[in-house]
Protein backbone atom coordinates (compact mmCIF):
# COMPACT_ATOMS: atom_id res chain seq x y z
CA UNK A 1 0.00 0.00 0.00
CA UNK A 2 0.91 3.39 -0.49
CA UNK A 3 2.29 5.58 2.03
CA UNK A 4 2.94 2.43 4.20
CA UNK A 5 4.47 4.40 7.18
CA UNK A 6 2.12 6.43 6.94
CA UNK A 7 -0.41 3.96 8.31
CA UNK A 8 1.55 1.83 10.26
CA UNK A 9 4.33 3.80 11.55
CA UNK A 10 6.72 1.21 10.10
CA UNK A 11 9.59 2.79 7.79
CA UNK A 12 10.52 0.10 5.73
CA UNK A 13 7.60 -2.14 6.04
CA UNK A 14 6.91 -5.09 2.66
CA UNK A 15 3.65 -3.87 1.44
CA UNK A 16 2.31 -6.91 2.50
CA UNK A 17 2.11 -5.51 5.94
CA UNK A 18 0.69 -2.69 5.48
CA UNK A 19 -3.15 -1.70 5.69
CA UNK A 20 -5.31 -0.80 3.03
CA UNK A 21 -5.75 3.22 2.79
CA UNK A 22 -9.44 3.73 4.07
CA UNK A 23 -11.69 4.65 1.26
CA UNK A 24 -14.19 7.71 0.86
CA UNK A 25 -17.23 7.20 -0.29
CA UNK A 26 -18.17 9.98 -2.76
CA UNK A 27 -20.02 13.18 -1.88
CA UNK A 28 -23.22 13.97 -3.34
CA UNK A 29 -25.41 17.08 -3.50
CA UNK A 30 -27.81 15.66 -0.97
CA UNK A 31 -25.78 15.78 1.71
CA UNK A 32 -24.71 19.02 2.19
CA UNK A 33 -26.40 22.13 2.55
CA UNK A 34 -28.26 24.53 4.73
CA UNK A 35 -31.70 23.07 6.46
CA UNK A 36 -35.12 24.13 5.24
CA UNK A 37 -36.21 26.85 7.82
CA UNK A 38 -39.84 26.58 6.33
CA UNK A 39 -40.61 22.98 7.48
CA UNK A 40 -41.49 21.93 10.71
CA UNK A 41 -38.31 21.68 13.49
CA UNK A 42 -37.19 18.22 15.05
CA UNK A 43 -36.85 19.47 18.76
CA UNK A 44 -34.16 17.91 20.84
CA UNK A 45 -34.30 18.07 24.43
CA UNK A 46 -31.27 19.12 27.04
CA UNK A 47 -30.83 19.07 30.58
CA UNK A 48 -27.98 21.37 31.32
CA UNK A 49 -26.71 21.40 34.46
CA UNK A 50 -25.27 24.72 34.15
CA UNK A 51 -26.03 25.93 37.55
CA UNK A 52 -25.48 25.34 41.12
CA UNK A 53 -22.05 23.80 42.83
CA UNK A 54 -21.34 21.13 39.93
CA UNK A 55 -21.56 22.96 36.82
CA UNK A 56 -20.93 22.12 33.52
CA UNK A 57 -22.01 25.78 31.15
CA UNK A 58 -19.98 24.03 27.85
CA UNK A 59 -22.23 21.62 27.67
CA UNK A 60 -24.97 24.11 26.35
CA UNK A 61 -22.48 25.97 24.23
CA UNK A 62 -21.11 22.81 22.48
CA UNK A 63 -24.72 21.27 21.97
CA UNK A 64 -25.92 24.65 20.74
CA UNK A 65 -22.58 24.93 18.24
CA UNK A 66 -23.24 20.85 17.03
CA UNK A 67 -26.75 22.31 16.28
CA UNK A 68 -25.78 25.06 14.05
CA UNK A 69 -23.40 23.20 12.40
CA UNK A 70 -26.21 20.11 11.49
CA UNK A 71 -28.94 22.69 10.19
CA UNK A 72 -26.09 25.03 8.28
CA UNK A 73 -23.64 22.06 6.88
CA UNK A 74 -25.88 18.61 6.94
CA UNK A 75 -29.54 20.34 6.25
CA UNK A 76 -30.84 19.16 9.30
CA UNK A 77 -33.03 15.76 9.82
CA UNK A 78 -34.35 14.66 6.44
CA UNK A 79 -34.19 18.86 5.92
CA UNK A 80 -35.87 20.11 8.76
CA UNK A 81 -33.82 22.14 11.03
CA UNK A 82 -33.51 20.67 14.60
CA UNK A 83 -33.64 23.13 17.43
CA UNK A 84 -32.05 22.93 21.25
CA UNK A 85 -34.44 23.22 24.11
CA UNK A 86 -32.62 23.62 27.25
CA UNK A 87 -33.98 23.56 30.28
CA UNK A 88 -31.43 24.15 32.89
CA UNK A 89 -31.19 22.38 36.20
CA UNK A 90 -29.33 22.54 39.28
CA UNK A 91 -27.33 20.17 41.64
CA UNK A 92 -31.04 18.40 42.71
CA UNK A 93 -32.27 15.43 41.39
CA UNK A 94 -35.79 17.00 41.37
CA UNK A 95 -34.45 19.73 39.28
CA UNK A 96 -33.98 16.72 36.60
CA UNK A 97 -36.76 15.29 36.85
CA UNK A 98 -38.71 18.39 36.92
CA UNK A 99 -36.33 19.51 33.24
CA UNK A 100 -37.63 15.77 31.73
CA UNK A 101 -41.47 16.22 32.38
CA UNK A 102 -40.82 19.16 30.40
CA UNK A 103 -39.77 17.63 27.44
Amino acid sequence: ADNCDRWTGWTGASSSACPEAPSTPAATEDASGQADQSMSPVKIGLIAQDEELFAFPEVRAVSQAFVDYFNAELTGIDGHPVELDVCGAGDAPEDHVACAQQF
